[in-house]
């Protein structure tokens, strides 16, 4: 993992002091989630959608070497899926969504529980999805179990905030916090079995393309944080 350069240390060092002061004193107490904004995973992401249906009759297991009391108290609701597009193709999309999202409670990522499940990660890379509606910034995965290679597209958010580093995920928190809000958050996972990663993740960018295209504006907002009406 690179190393902090001096100056963003320092920056998160004193964002991380500030939020000890917002949690003394501020003391948030409010979740967000209870102003009428709390996601229903299952209403908002669409089963069929441009070149693309939901499998019923395929399970997909979350990747997460946690065990489900921990599961339970990490997340209010976890949605997993397989999609199949006209010409066979399938998508694995696994959906994770927390009402609260300060400290031990933050989302779990791919690169923690990928490696706790027997998987190598060969390369880890973040960048920028393009959509219609404007960037997301995600993270992409190599990742390889014996001769399964799996490939992944994901993002995590705080509140309508795709969250790009731990330094903005600290002042995304602090700003809520400032307001005596709670955070909820998501993380949202796009992965393929495919021993060609380029073209795995030309897939996933096509799958979410069809799918971005399908929600409405608020729901864009509170998935993937984008917040554009119209296109681009």
């Amino acid at each position: 993992m690179k190393a902090l350069s001096l100056p963003v240390a320092i920056a998160l060092a004193v964002i991380m002091m500030l939020s000890l002061v917002v949690a003394e004193h501020f003391k948030p107490v409010i979740k967000l989630s209870d102003l009428g904004t709390r996601l229903d995973l299952e209403a908002v992401l669409p089963d069929r959608f441009e070149g693309w249906q939901r499998l019923d009759s395929v399970p997909a297991e979350v990747i997460n070497p946690q065990a489900s009391v921990l599961l339970d108290k990490l997340y209010s609701q976890v949605v997993n899926r397989i999609y199949i597009s006209e010409a066979g193709e399938r998508v694995m999309l696994s959906v994770a969504y927390g009402e609260d999202q300060r400290g031990e409670l933050e989302a779990h990522k791919p690169d923690f529980c990928y490696p706790a499940q027997g998987f190598t990660v060969t390369s880890t890379q973040g960048g920028l999805l393009p959509t219609p509606y404007g960037n997301i910034p995600v993270v992409r995965m190599e990742t390889r179990a014996g001769s399964r290679f799996e490939p992944l597209t994901y993002w995590t958010t705080v509140g309508d905030v795709a969250i790009s580093s731990l330094f903005q995920r600290r002042i995304v928190e602090l700003e809520y916090g400032l307001k005596g809000l709670i955070p909820d958050g998501l993380i949202f996972r796009l992965s393929s079995i495919d021993p060609d990663s380029e073209r795995a993740f030309s897939l996933q960018g096509d799958f979410l393309q069809s799918m971005i295209s399908q929600l409405r504006v608020q729901d864009r907002a509170r998935i993937a944080g984008l917040k554009y009406q119209s296109r681009n």
